[in-house]
């Protein structure tokens, strides 16, 4: 039986922001998306465990691709203004899902990977109020897809693998989660949730 529904934010609750920021950011500073991101893919983990912020990030970006007369600070600010523009409105359908949910005596909670400067603004936006329980990859010092993540999110749930439905729009994560006994959910669309939370009994209605 189904006790515990854990939903990634960006791609499910709000708009996936990531494509839309690294390619405006690529265009800021002169660069391909393709350049920016095989330059710097070892430094996203970092960010998202919190070891580094995004002005450490930037900078070492900026400094691996050789580019000057552009601040840390300014890339910065064009990241959270492309992140701002995407990621204002929350999906309706999925807010009324987690009120039903959270009705129905489920624990609902969110797992994201995100960076310390987008969740001080998401903690604004109070995105994580709507959750019994939050698991951020900055705070945990961990980020999906490792094991160590989802092992404690299933601890701190108090819930067993089989008990607990995980719902993310990447596929390494939905498969990660699923190598570890979760019910794990690719998010596709909203009708397709719905029946797949049915066909695992999920009380939804």
């Amino acid at each position: 039986m189904i006790k515990s529904v854990v939903f990634d934010l960006g791609g499910v609750l709000v708009p996936e922001a990531r494509d839309t920021i690294n390619s405006g950011v690529a265009d800021f500073i002169g660069k391909t998306s393709h350049e920016l991101s095989s330059r710097t893919s070892d430094l996203s983990q970092r960010v998202h465990r919190g070891e580094l912020s995004l002005r450490d990030y930037y900078e070492m970006s900026l400094a691996r691709l050789a580019i000057t007369g552009i601040s840390p600070e300014d890339v910065v600010a064009k990241h959270l203004e492309l992140y701002d523009k995407t990621s204002l409105n929350m999906n309706p359908e999925i807010l009324e899902l987690i009120e039903r949910l959270r009705t129905n005596d489920y624990k609902v909670a969110a797992a994201t990977n995100t960076e310390k400067e987008i969740y001080k603004l998401s903690s604004r936006r109070g995105y994580y109020e709507l959750f019994d329980y939050n698991f951020i990859s900055v705070e945990m010092g961990m980020a999906k897809p490792q094991y160590q993540f989802f092992g404690k999110m299933l601890d701190e749930l108090g819930s067993r693998p089989r008990e607990t439905v995980f719902i993310d729009d990447f596929v390494d994560n939905t498969q990660r989660a699923c190598e570890v006994g979760i019910n794990g959910l690719l998010y596709e669309n909203f009708t397709k949730l719905q029946i797949d939370l049915r066909a695992l009994e999920v009380k939804i209605d």
